[in-house]
């Protein structure tokens, strides 16, 4: 878990501290968490938008992404989660 709020330098919309929040509690969620609990209609512009605002302000960590693919119309599911980067001091 991080030691310290990687997003607190960082001018968040309510929807972005809501995710950041999560991230933050469990520091891995889904696509289909974010969708049902905090609202978000669009995770992956989302959290494309956090790693942008992350990597501007240089950041230690990112957010990654892995997709798990199924059979269905709606098998894709996004897994997120807190990384440190490699080689990357706070």
């Amino acid at each position: 878990m991080p030691t310290t709020n990687p997003f607190s330098q960082l001018t968040l919309t309510a929807e972005e501290l809501l995710v950041s929040k999560m991230l933050l509690a469990q520091r891995q969620c889904t696509s289909v968490e974010l969708i049902n609990k905090a609202k978000i209609s669009n995770p992956t512009a989302m959290i494309a938008n956090l790693n942008q605002q992350l990597a501007a302000i240089d950041s230690p960590w990112l957010i990654s992404c892995s997709i798990s693919r199924g059979r269905g119309k709606n098998a894709e599911i996004g897994y997120y989660r807190m990384l440190r980067q490699p080689f990357k001091r706070p």
